[in-house]
């Protein structure tokens, strides 16, 4: 639970101790949203200097955020010119007032906050709150992209158009009546039709994400009143089949995608095997159609391709694990430099101030042995 202190009464010093409060000591953020992951600041001075920070972590989320870019044809900003008239809109729509919304070029972002600190390695709670978060989604109509995620950057709501409610420390319960009933769907999530409805050799390494991919497109076709979270549900459990399963964040993915298809009525392929065949003569691996072979020819064939295609998957994760490893060695090394740096002038700092010399920047960079544009970053 978080308590503000009592004698802040302006909206931006409380939405701003709110923050503090619940996010991390240090976190991402800068002016421009595609460079806002590469800097990391003290949260406060984020929050005052930042126009893009980062919230939430991969383990734990603290605020429930979405974004609304389009309402109908119309850019959100067009059909709600003033942060008004979006809370009228999302009081009609939810019944539960945001604990801040934040103005954007296209619309705007709009965030819970909670109680509780929901951990993402907490499969029920987190399980929860995803629902939720699809219910919001498809009641107000907001970015799947944008929304569905838990951490990661959105706008400063202090360095924008805002609007702070006070009404924050929700719990997971006070949302329960805009979950939809599980009756509403009118399939069950039964895995003997998973069985019946994909060719096992397709979930092997190589071959799962597409076949998990058709399966759930499959699945949803025709249904009415599915989540994402049902898809999501149901992809799961189809993964759960795989030689070696996934890992969540795929399956996410994966069951985000369906439901886009889904949601547009745009799910124009037919599931099961006859899918799962003539899928073999498209794709990346370019081949030819199959003309004039003999039952066991087409077989052999097929499992040929299956085989070239799964080894083409498997070298491109070898080069993508190559990269990421790359990247992770380089972010390592640049979090080691910052310590130095950070080092080096906390040192000067303190030599300085124990010489009774005027601390300037010149004087700092002089003592650090750093630039000057190199202390500012840590000053």
């Amino acid at each position: 639970m978080t308590i503000l202190k009592k004698e802040f009464l302006d909206d931006r010093d409380r939405l701003e101790e709110l923050i503090i409060k619940n996010q991390p000591a240090r976190i991402n953020g800068s002016n421009d949203k595609k460079t806002a992951n590469f800097f990391n600041h003290n949260t406060k001075v984020a929050l005052n200097k930042c126009d893009f920070i980062h919230f939430n972590s991969k383990e734990q989320i603290s605020f429930m955020i979405f974004d609304i870019d389009e309402v109908g044809e119309k850019k959100a900003i067009e059909a709600f010119p003033k942060i008004s008239d979006f809370w009228n809109y999302l009081s009609d729509k939810i019944g539960l007032e945001p604990t801040f919304i934040t103005q954007t070029s296209k619309g705007y972002h709009f965030a819970f906050h909670l109680k509780n600190h929901i951990f993402t390695h907490q499969e029920k709670p987190y399980r929860y709150l995803m629902a939720i978060k699809s219910s919001i989604i498809e009641l107000v109509g907001c970015d799947i992209n944008g929304s569905a995620r838990n951490y990661g950057i959105w706008r400063n709501p202090l360095r924008h158009n805002y609007y702070f409610s006070d009404s924050f420390n929700y719990e997971l319960k006070d949302f329960r009546d805009l979950i939809v009933p599980e009756k509403s769907i009118q399939q069950k999530f039964d895995k003997t039709i998973m069985i019946r409805q994909i060719n096992s050799n397709l979930l092997t390494v190589g071959n799962r994400n597409n076949a998990i991919f058709y399966s759930s497109m499959g699945w949803a076709k025709g249904k009415k009143n599915l989540t994402s979270e049902n898809i999501y549900y149901y992809a799961l459990l189809v993964n759960d089949k795989c030689d070696i399963p996934l890992n969540k964040k795929e399956i996410r993915s994966i069951s985000n995608s369906v439901y886009s298809y889904y949601k547009a009525n745009e799910i124009n392929i037919s599931s099961g095997a006859k899918q799962e065949e003539r899928d073999i003569d498209k794709g990346a691996m370019k081949f030819d159609k199959i003309k004039r072979l003999s039952k066991v020819e087409y077989i052999l064939e097929v499992e040929r391709r299956r085989k070239l295609s799964a080894q083409r998957t498997n070298e491109i994760v070898d080069s993508e694990q190559k990269k990421e490893n790359m990247r992770e060695l380089q972010k390592k090394q640049s979090e080691y430099i910052k310590i130095i740096n950070q080092k080096k002038v906390d040192e000067a700092i303190e030599t300085i101030n124990r010489a009774g010399k005027k601390l300037t920047i010149s004087e700092i960079s002089r003592q650090s042995k750093l630039s000057r544009n190199t202390v500012r970053k840590y000053i």
